[in-house]
């Protein structure tokens, strides 16, 4: 359960008004993305920086993916109930999927 929206919750519409503004953030910041690949006349060959470009999310996922497990694992564990996680990748970010 995650008690930061506690409060948002018992207000519906500051709580629509959140997730409204949120999506509209991520559309405009998205925006020029998806005109640039709505664009048929245009198809340039890879270039280093695109492959690159794919490392990087290649390893931000992998290091997502170990997150997630070691939080599930860390959670199952019931010695560790009512604590935070804060080792393995968690000792470098309590938000791993922002890499």
């Amino acid at each position: 359960k995650d008690s930061r929206f506690d409060e948002m919750r018992q207000k519906f519409f500051a709580f629509l008004g959140f997730w409204v503004f949120q999506i509209v953030w991520v559309y405009g910041v998205s925006v020029s993305v998806i005109f640039v690949n709505t664009t048929t006349t245009y198809n340039p060959e890879l270039e280093v920086r695109d492959y690159v470009g794919v490392a990087m999310f290649a390893i931000g996922f992998i290091v997502q993916v170990w997150a997630d497990i070691y939080k599930h694992r860390f959670r199952s564990n019931p010695r560790n109930k009512g604590q935070l996680c804060q080792s393995s990748v968690w000792a470098w970010s309590r938000h791993p999927n922002y890499f």
